[in-house]
């Protein structure tokens, strides 16, 4: 399958989080515990200051204040390639801060996302990076405190990267 060479390998990596995070189908997010509408996994170059513009609970694919990584064994070969891990921040954010009780809807998906990245290779990835080779899970800040305040929101974010081998220039 030939690269889409009028699109960055990062935002084909971040197209292929934002279907692999729609087809998990996340349940409890939502009242009564519905699957959470494709349309409420959001992908952005940040998180918003406010979520007037964006219905909760809702995930947001953005890309992580973090630098891109060269990674595996490529490093000292003469191969002609490099393995490079392109960082992205999946964040959940819901509309929960008043009640100060344990939300595990929010931790189990949490736990289903990172399932679903770490040293996995989606075919939803796959399919939309033809570079890519896998994604590894990151821990990241499990309640964002200033946004609970501020925000009054409960944001939830991990750190996602995306492994893409591609050809030296």
């Amino acid at each position: 399958m030939p690269t889409n060479t009028d699109t960055s390998l990062y935002k084909q990596c971040s197209d292929g989080i934002v279907a692999v995070v729609q087809g998990l189908n996340l349940t409890g997010l939502m009242p009564g515990g519905a699957v959470l509408p494709a349309a409420q996994v959001y992908q952005r170059l940040l998180l918003p200051v406010d979520f007037n513009n964006h219905p909760l609970p809702g995930v947001f694919v953005t890309l992580a204040p973090l630098a891109e990584a060269l990674t595996g064994p490529y490093l000292t070969t003469t191969t002609g390639t490099d393995d490079v891990a392109y960082p992205h921040a999946i964040t959940l954010v819901t509309a929960k801060n008043q009640d100060l009780s344990i939300d595990d809807a929010v931790l189990l998906c949490r736990q289903q996302l990172a399932g679903a990245f770490h040293l996995r290779r989606p075919a939803e990835l796959a399919a939309a990076c033809s570079l890519f080779q896998m994604s590894y899970w990151e821990p990241g800040t499990v309640l964002d405190f200033p946004m609970f305040l501020g925000a009054n929101v409960w944001a939830s974010t991990m750190v996602v990267r995306t492994v893409v081998r591609k050809g030296r220039p």
